[in-house]
């Protein structure tokens, strides 16, 4: 099943001078929509998500864990999982969250990297481009 981690950012206009200073702090502020969808369906639909701190857990799990294990998102604003991949076996995976709008999600492991890396590499180009901001995923965002 084919499925894409999509976001919506905001278009909110920052001072070179604000974010020079405060740099990433400050980006841990912005919100915006994430949406998963299926071949068919939404599945996950939130606004008002912190993006970077997402895009920091999807990162370690993808790159620092090599997606070996469960990927459990907890924000820090909310006690429950927001977000859970779990694995059923080596290669199918189940994405379950706490706002779905559906039954949970099976999907083959590679679809599930493949979705994880293209919100990556998108977030990354839009962070650069609208707030100038590079190499994000080396910040050591407290989790």
């Amino acid at each position: 099943m084919k499925i894409q981690i999509n976001y919506t950012l905001p278009r909110k206009v920052i001072a070179e001078d604000v974010l020079a200073a405060r740099g990433i702090e400050l980006l841990c502020e912005i919100e915006g929509i994430l949406t998963i969808n299926s071949e068919s369906h939404v599945f996950f639909e939130v606004s008002e998500i912190n993006l970077l701190e997402l895009a920091v857990h999807l990162h370690r799990w993808r790159y620092e864990h090599s997606a070996s294990r469960d990927f459990v998102y907890i924000s820090i604003e909310h006690d429950e999982p927001i977000l859970v991949f779990s694995h059923l076996n080596e290669e199918q995976w189940v994405i379950d969250s706490i706002w779905r709008k559906c039954e949970a999600l099976q999907v083959e492991r590679h679809e599930l990297i493949s979705a994880v890396e293209v919100f990556l590499v998108r977030l990354d180009a839009d962070l650069e481009k609208q707030y100038k901001l590079k190499s994000w995923p080396d910040y050591d965002y407290e989790l």
